[in-house]
């Protein structure tokens, strides 16, 4: 899992500094959203031990 301490969002310069609020909250947002999201787990791979033993049986 990804864990960012402080995710910091800079406004860009020419913008007025009235829109930081709206920065700050889409920021908190992304962060909770990343701190519940569950990571995607691993898809099962078959060991050569199972395709070994699935050869074996064909034959």
């Amino acid at each position: 899992m990804i864990y960012i301490k402080k995710l910091r969002v800079r406004p860009k310069k020419a913008q007025p500094y009235n829109s930081q609020a709206a920065c700050k909250e889409a920021a908190e947002t992304l962060f909770h959203c990343m701190r519940t999201t569950p990571m995607a787990k691993k898809q099962h791979k078959p060991t050569i031990n199972y395709h070994l033993a699935r050869l074996k049986k064909i034959q």
